[in-house]
């Protein structure tokens, strides 16, 4: 399934896009709020892992006007609750990419899965902007420890919110 925006194409993985998820995940910055850059073998083990894995549903997200891979969308999915994961290269912060990419693919894997009850994202507190995206994508925040934020989004209740 692909899914077009005004802007972004998100496309299914395919080894094609193996080199582009590691310069993602192994850059400082682009990793600055998820824990820090990831080992090239770190990385290429969770690359091939979303390869196969029948419960994780990732997309690469691509510019629609040059076709250059800007970001990552996943959803790992257990007993009917969804883990978000998003990043997007530090070109394109700031922008709109991710609410647009995002506002997209939540209603394309709710659609799919009709087991998916609730999706759920972890934030580090500094990542203000990803605080904010959640927030506008509909996600309510519902604990906190003191370096991340948590938030959640009943797919039910979501259908009639405006994603």
């Amino acid at each position: 399934m692909t899914i077009a925006t005004k802007r972004a194409l998100l496309l299914p993985y395919t080894e094609l896009f193996e080199s582009n998820f590691l310069m993602l995940n192994c850059c400082t910055k682009n990793r600055a709020f998820l824990g820090g850059p990831l080992t090239i073998s770190v990385a290429r083990e969770r690359f091939h892992q979303l390869l196969v894995s029948a419960d994780i549903f990732a997309m690469a997200v691509l510019d629609n006007y040059n076709r250059e891979y800007i970001g990552h969308i996943q959803l790992s999915v257990s007993k009917g609750i969804g883990d978000l994961l998003f990043i997007f290269d530090k070109a394109y912060w700031g922008k709109g990419f991710a609410y647009e990419a995002l506002k997209s693919f939540i209603p394309n894997m709710r659609a799919q899965n009709c087991f998916l009850t609730e999706i759920k994202a972890t934030v580090q507190a500094q990542n203000k902007a990803a605080v904010r995206l959640l927030n506008k994508l509909g996600f309510q925040s519902y604990g906190r420890k003191p370096d991340e934020f948590f938030f959640i989004c009943d797919v039910e209740e979501s259908r009639t919110l405006p994603l």
